[in-house]
């Protein structure tokens, strides 16, 4: 239904960025009352601010994911470093 009322693109996924397209485009639609207009645009925002901080989660872990091996060997070289300067001050 969507699809033929060129409410949403074919061959796209309903991902929760299509889906909030999709909702501000119904809400475009002729002689829909101004409440349903409201509350659609509502939930089309709700939608999109979950989609942003999904996005942000997925980002946060793939950097994490990514910088886990560096912080661990400059945590290791730090405690090398700190173990052989106590051994140079040892007299």
């Amino acid at each position: 239904y969507l699809q033929q009322k060129a409410l949403s693109v074919v061959g796209k996924p309903f991902t929760l960025e299509h889906l909030t397209y999709t909702l501000f485009h119904i809400s475009k639609i002729d002689k829909v009352h101004r409440t349903v207009i409201e509350a659609i645009r509502a939930t089309a925002f709700l939608l999109e601010a979950g989609a942003t901080s999904k996005t942000a989660d997925t980002i946060t872990k793939h950097v994490i994911t990514a910088i886990a091996p560096h912080v661990t060997n400059i945590l290791q070289a730090s405690e090398t470093l700190n173990t052989k300067i106590q051994h140079i001050e040892q007299p």
